[in-house]
């Protein structure tokens, strides 16, 4: 279980068995370490050597004795901490790279909570530093608790990093209102209109070419995205109308 587990997290068959036994062992000779994983010697130095690049083996001494040793697992954490921050670093020029060429109209479906999530991040990390928006604040906030806390303390920050602003706009309720005092801690602004015509159910944001739909009530959780310059175009238009008339 163990070893799988590890080779989800980036290692190979053979790294994974290496430094299962290097914790298991404490500081051990490179002849007590084979015997354990049952790897010849000369392929073992390359793994050792494999691990120690990734920063989870260390070389030590003992007297005239080499060992080597395992970090302790927490270092594990840090790894993926590292890959994600090259990730958050070059995911502009990805997204851009899979925006160039033709223009076709793509439409994408996206079912539940990790599907939102998946929509929602690429927005963060947009080259135009701006996205503009409706937000059905009461939908958002009575939906699965976990779909708010990723909006406060993943996906909001991320894009704060990246220094994307958002506009919203949002339904003048209770929650609409705690909704804009938070808007200097969450990089953006916000704009009221009057819930009692416009009490909108659902979010729809706009970036680049991009037209996103996010529904995330009690009963139904989806996103829709649409790349289409002439619908994202069209729609930021009516979002001007509204903010221009908004409070």
């Amino acid at each position: 279980m163990l070893l799988e587990q590890l080779e989800s997290l980036g290692l190979n068959k053979r790294e994974a068995q290496t430094y299962i036994a290097a914790l298991e062992l404490g500081p051990a000779s490179i002849l007590e370490i084979s015997r354990k994983t049952k790897q010849n010697r000369a392929l073992l130095y390359q793994t050792i050597e494999e691990l120690r690049a990734k920063k989870l083996m260390v070389v030590t001494t003992q007297g005239k004795r080499k060992l080597f040793a395992a970090e302790p697992p927490v270092v594990l954490k840090g790894m993926l901490k590292d890959k994600l921050a090259i990730l958050d670093a070059i995911l502009p020029s990805l997204v851009g790279l899979d925006r160039k060429g033709n223009i076709k109209p793509v439409l994408k479906f996206y079912e539940g909570l990790e599907g939102i999530k998946d929509v929602y991040r690429p927005s963060a990390c947009t080259k135009d530093k701006r996205i503009v928006s409706f937000i059905g604040v009461e939908q958002l906030n009575s939906a699965n608790r976990a779909l708010l806390n990723f909006w406060e303390t993943e996906y909001a920050p991320l894009r704060k990093r990246n220094g994307v602003f958002a506009d919203v706009i949002v339904p003048d309720t209770p929650e609409g209102l705690e909704f804009k005092k938070k808007d200097e801690m969450f990089y953006r602004k916000t704009k009221l209109v009057p819930a009692s015509n416009y009490n909108f159910e659902n979010e729809i944001m706009v970036y680049e070419d991009l037209t996103l739909i996010f529904v995330y009530s009690l009963k139904e959780q989806f996103a829709i995205s649409i790349q289409s310059p002439a619908i994202a175009n069209t729609l930021r238009m009516i979002w001007k109308i509204a903010w221009n008339s908004a409070y």
